[in-house]
């Protein structure tokens, strides 16, 4: 559990990019996350935190979201949500999965496997795996339908080359806050939106993918 000043923010999945004025958050670097340059200001499993409803000014994250299955990522947009004070900030970057797939079947199998290596990660380690997809149009479909209001959006690449697309998008809570059960009623029907078709097969899908998102919904610490 957080316990933050007051408008703290807070930089979760920072690598070696530890930004003046947030808290800094990682995986030890010795794991292999972080190059070793720096160390975050605290080292965590950033899944497994928790901060009081309405404690946080900003939540920043920088290629970290594609890392997290999509149900846990629909949970923690929730939980994210629950921390931001009234006009509070998310800020999120992913590789852009529109971008990058552009003009894709044209090009030759090295600029291809580069390109994928940016989509599904670099998979030297099990934290180095990307698990979900997102693109503009994916934040702006999802992100109001979770109590997020106020999107705005940067395009940009890794590479100067322009192959590897991301997308940066800024969003806000609202001063009249979206109540947490339509929240999850409505990341619930976002993970009906994978379902391939309506058959006994697809429904014990659903299940499990809403069993997983329930149990990612609750901090590890109030599970006890």
């Amino acid at each position: 559990m957080l316990r933050p000043r007051r408008q703290a923010r807070v930089h979760l999945g920072c690598g070696d990019v530890r930004l003046k004025g947030y808290l800094n958050v990682d995986y030890p670097p010795e794991q292999g996350v972080a190059s070793g340059t720096s160390r975050p200001d605290l080292e965590a499993d950033v899944a497994r935190l928790d901060a009081p409803p309405g404690s946080i000014a900003e939540v920043r994250l920088h290629h970290l979201f594609e890392h997290f299955e999509r149900a846990n990522a629909l949970a923690l947009l929730v939980r994210w949500y629950d921390w931001l004070a009234p006009g509070g900030r998310l800020d999120v970057e992913t590789p852009d999965f529109d971008g990058c797939i552009a003009g894709f079947e044209s090009r030759d199998l090295t600029d291809q496997s580069l390109i994928l290596r940016h989509i599904f990660g670099s998979q030297e380690a099990p934290w180095a795996q990307h698990y979900d997809g997102w693109s503009r149009t994916r934040f702006a479909a999802i992100l109001p339908r979770l109590g997020y209001e106020e999107l705005t959006f940067e395009l940009g690449h890794s590479d100067p080359r322009g192959l590897l697309a991301n997308v940066r998008c800024h969003a806000r809570k609202p001063a009249v806050a979206m109540s947490r059960d339509e929240r999850v009623n409505a990341a619930r029907e976002i993970l009906r939106w994978s379902m391939n078709g309506d058959n006994p097969t697809e429904r014990g899908l659903l299940a499990r993918w809403e069993a997983r998102f329930e149990e990612a919904l609750v901090p590890p610490a109030a599970r006890s």
